[in-house]
């Protein structure tokens, strides 16, 4: 009841502030040169948004605007010389009702009076993920199989701007294009293309100075010395649980072994908790780094030999690193009953399955001596992302955004 009602109001205010500035959008036009980008959680320096927005400033030709809510994100990127606005306020406002498109991806940008500067722009949605998990419409439909509710819930959701018809929507492979994207946004069309953030395997970590706003520098420093030393790196980054359980269940003598095996083997982990994940991590310092859940870890991957992770999609990325990918999946069963799993595991999960720490330990052990699993993280990666190199991903939104037409509300 809670939720349906916190759902109501946002698409009440949603609506209201679409009314509220309609017509200022009827009487201020939009520069057709103009990229508003924002980044999720109000604008941290992250995900999609973060390496569109940095590929984007080698072309001159447009005026593209990071758009943030945090100051220190502001800061940064002002002493780094890069256009930012802080929203709220009125120069942020009158910029995006200016603004002729706007780069996101997440749903969150409709948020707090976003959706209704940017109704009538062009958004193209990035989105943060591809992996096994139904999203947006196809997982609505899922939960909701009434057809009466569930058009009611649509029509709520595009009050308050989270449905909306995008004017393109990335899509990083025609699998995906078909099975998940068509199913799950409106859009006037799907983009053809890999994920702007997958250049990390070619982004220096210390010497692009826009690349490093936004990581865990100390984290990342760490890592770097640790990994010149020859010590194997693991990144360890599970996902958030619906139910709010711990998404890293560890016994006492589970950490002791834990500790145990990374001495022995040389081995050093690096935990990143989903930024809504309330997991307490408590392993040795001297084998472990925590890695800032909010900040981007994506300059980290260029120098980690292995992940483990659950229902994470960071993995999918990570096949474009071709290293070992095991997945540690102790509550699999509990899991799914609260988040709808839309293909067979096994199709979409190329390396070692493990739901105890003995398990995922001898896993990770073999993996690192003799990866396995090549052929198939070929095979999947193939099926993602087809033949898209990242490198280009952001040419393909700009060359997109150069056509002419696109949505209107």
């Amino acid at each position: 009841m809670k939720g349906a009602t916190g759902v109501v109001a946002r698409a009440a205010a949603g609506a209201l502030i679409w009314l509220l500035f309609l017509p200022l959008r009827l009487l201020i036009p939009r520069r057709t040169d103009w990229i508003a980008v924002l980044g999720r959680g109000d604008g941290h320096f992250v995900d999609n948004c973060k390496y569109f927005f940095i590929g984007a400033q080698s072309d001159p030709t447009w005026r593209v605007v990071y758009v943030t809510s945090h100051a220190n994100v502001a800061k940064a990127l002002q002493r780094a010389g890069a256009q930012v606005v802080r929203y709220p306020s009125l120069g942020a406002a009158w910029f995006l009702l200016r603004a002729g498109a706007a780069v996101v991806d997440t749903t969150e940008w409709s948020q707090r009076g976003r959706y209704g500067l940017l109704a009538d722009a062009r958004v193209v949605q990035l989105w943060h993920g591809v992996g096994f998990k139904r999203i947006e419409l196809d997982r609505w439909r899922m939960e909701q199989p009434n057809p009466a509710l569930f058009r009611l819930r649509c029509v709520l959701y595009q009050l308050a701007g989270r449905l909306y018809r995008y004017d393109a929507v990335l899509a990083t492979s025609r699998f995906y294009a078909r099975e998940l994207f068509e199913r799950a946004f409106l859009s006037d069309g799907l983009l053809a293309a890999n994920y702007p953030r997958n250049t990390f395997g070619r982004q220096p970590i210390a010497h692009t100075t826009l690349v490093s706003i936004g990581t865990d520098v100390d984290t990342l420093a760490r890592a770097a010395s640790w990994s010149q030393r020859g010590l194997k790196l693991v990144l360890v980054a599970p996902t958030f649980r619906d139910d709010g359980s711990d998404s890293l269940p560890m016994s006492t003598g589970e950490r002791e072994v834990l500790e145990t095996f990374c001495r022995a083997r040389g081995v050093r982990l690096i935990v990143k908790m989903h930024p809504l994940d309330r997991t307490h991590v408590s392993i040795d310092s001297e084998i472990a780094a925590v890695y800032a859940p909010r900040l981007d870890v994506y300059p980290l991957l260029r120098l980690v030999d292995a992940l483990v992770t659950d229902y994470s999609s960071i993995y999918m990325d990570f096949l474009m690193a071709d290293r070992p990918i095991l997945f540690h999946m102790p509550d699999l069963e509990r899991y799914v009953a609260h988040r709808d799993i839309q293909f067979e595991l096994t199709d979409m999960t190329p390396g070692a399955r493990s739901t105890t720490w003995d398990d995922l330990l001898r896993n990770l052990d073999e993996q690192l001596r003799h990866d396995g699993y090549r052929d198939e993280r070929a095979r999947l990666r193939a099926i993602a992302f087809d033949d898209h190199d990242p490198a280009d991903a952001v040419d393909a939104v700009l060359r997109h955004l150069r056509q002419p037409g696109g949505h209107r509300a």
